[in-house]
């Protein structure tokens, strides 16, 4: 008897001991939401807006900073308070902020508004952006039935792939008005439905803004298409405001502006000559989208899959803005309902540009697809 219970007790201990080595669960800490946006806290910009989707987070902390450097102090602070999920939004912040989820790679960050220039992110970074293609197929559509002149310009940003989607989907909208009206004059645009355009690069800085808009208020191109970098953008609405107050002739000359870039719209329209100059962006919801991409983490986890915020979310819209272009708003907003009908006849109507975009002459005007160059060719006989 005693030697079984002898037995039995070593049996126990043995079994405490293997019990004991097992790792304890660790409970994972609850997510800390922060966010450090570049742009002012006011209506109307795309800071405040994105501000809105993530607030909506119960508990998340928000600082709004007006550079790059106040960016990366914003952020280092979070990272003392025990933040371990950053929303950094901002062109700017972007090199910062790269470098700080590479230092702490259990910290996730949502990047957002950014240009995304490196090519392999960290895994504890996860992208959000936009797919522009549908806007930029209307505004192209719009732009061609607005056109006075039939010259429609494209001032782009980055050379990259995304880029050259947009300039591309903007020359379908076109092409895709001349085929629906065979009799009407063709338009001409400096971009291709293969992606190829005038492309000032990503950071571009606002001089190469202020030469892009010197070339082309030469040209009788009437409506000019920003889809560069937000300061590049501002700087050629300023020139083109600019040049038009000192030709004798501006008064007559019909110029409009649509915005298909990363712009603050409440900025950009900050005068009431720009007012009367920008006819239409491309509006992002950068509420809706980042209000999704936090509410997907909560419930199924951080992934770094890049989120792509499109317009059947209505995340985002080609609009007609309120205040802008005076006598002809109602015009192009014309023009904008008929490029949603016409989508929505045919929304197969996208188009995919080659691998590798091209770039050409500002001032070059060129019939955007093969089939509207045949039939500005049989309009011509």
């Amino acid at each position: 008897m005693r030697r079984l219970l002898a037995i039995l007790c070593v049996a126990l201990l043995a079994a405490g001991c293997q019990a004991s080595d097992k790792p304890a669960h660790i409970a994972q800490p609850p997510t800390k939401v922060c966010a450090v946006l570049e742009g002012a806290d006011r209506p109307g910009t795309e800071a405040a807006n994105a501000a809105k989707g993530i607030v909506a987070r119960r508990g998340a902390q928000v600082r709004f900073v007006p550079d790059s450097v106040a960016g990366q102090l914003a952020m280092e602070g979070f990272l003392e308070d025990g933040c371990n999920l950053q929303v950094v939004f901002g062109a700017n912040l972007e090199a910062a902020a790269t470098k700080l989820a590479m230092a702490n790679p259990k910290v996730h960050f949502v990047f957002a508004s950014m240009p995304l220039r490196s090519t392999e992110l960290p895994e504890n970074v996860k992208p959000v952006r936009f797919n522009l293609s549908t806007s930029a197929f209307q505004a192209g559509y719009a732009g061609a039935r607005y056109t006075r002149t039939k010259k429609l310009a494209v001032v782009a940003g980055d050379y990259s792939n995304v880029s050259a989607t947009v300039l591309a989907n903007f020359s379908a909208g076109m092409s895709h008005f001349d085929l629906a009206h065979p009799h009407a004059q063709p338009s001409l645009s400096n971009t291709t439905d293969e992606g190829e355009g005038f492309y000032l690069g990503a950071m571009a800085a606002p001089e190469q803004g202020e030469e892009a808009a010197k070339q082309l208020y030469e040209t009788d191109a009437d409506v000019i298409v920003a889809a560069a970098s937000e300061q590049a953008n501002n700087a050629l609405i300023r020139t083109l405001i600019k040049e038009r107050s000192a030709d004798r002739e501006g008064e007559k000359k019909t110029l409009g502006v649509i915005l298909l870039g990363p712009p603050d719209v409440a900025k950009a329209l900050g005068t009431e000559q720009a007012k009367q100059l920008v006819i239409g962006a491309v509006v992002r919801n950068w509420e809706a989208a980042l209000r999704t991409v936090l509410e997907q983490v909560r419930k199924k986890g951080f992934s770094s899959a890049p989120y792509i915020a499109s317009e059947p979310e209505e995340e985002t819209e080609f609009q007609i803005l309120p205040d802008g272009a005076g006598p002809v708003t109602k015009a192009i907003c014309e023009a904008a309902s008929a490029a949603r009908k016409q989508f929505a006849k045919d929304p197969h109507s996208l188009v995919e540009p080659k691998p590798a975009p091209g770039q050409i002459d500002a001032t070059t005007f060129r019939p955007p697809t093969e089939k509207s160059e045949e039939l500005a060719k049989k309009l011509k006989k």
